[in-house]
């Protein structure tokens, strides 16, 4: 959970209205690459540690549980916070 805040949700906050020059797709996109940097973070340290000996397959059937799922959460928890970030600093919008 902690690698997940540093990876996106403090590059989000520090980007502060920055993030709403970006197109809500891009957006999109970046949040569901970090999710999946997340859950892919663990399979990587394992393959360092072993110092590349052992072969962790990332088929098809892996990337589309885990990985996918937290492509997902990315994905919508950052277009959630540019669209919450935009209708807060939007006067006149009730």
């Amino acid at each position: 959970m902690a690698v997940g805040w540093l990876l996106i949700a403090v590059p989000a906050l520090l980007s502060g209205v920055q993030i709403l020059r970006i197109p809500v797709v891009l957006v999109g996109i970046l949040g569901a690459a970090a999710g999946v940097a997340v859950m892919l973070l663990p399979t990587a340290f394992l393959w360092a540690l072993s110092r590349g000996r052992e072969h962790f397959s990332l088929d098809w059937a892996y990337l589309s549980g885990w990985p996918a799922f937290a492509a997902a959460i990315g994905a919508i928890g950052l277009v959630v916070y540019r669209q919450l970030l935009s209708r807060l600093l939007s006067p006149g919008k009730a």
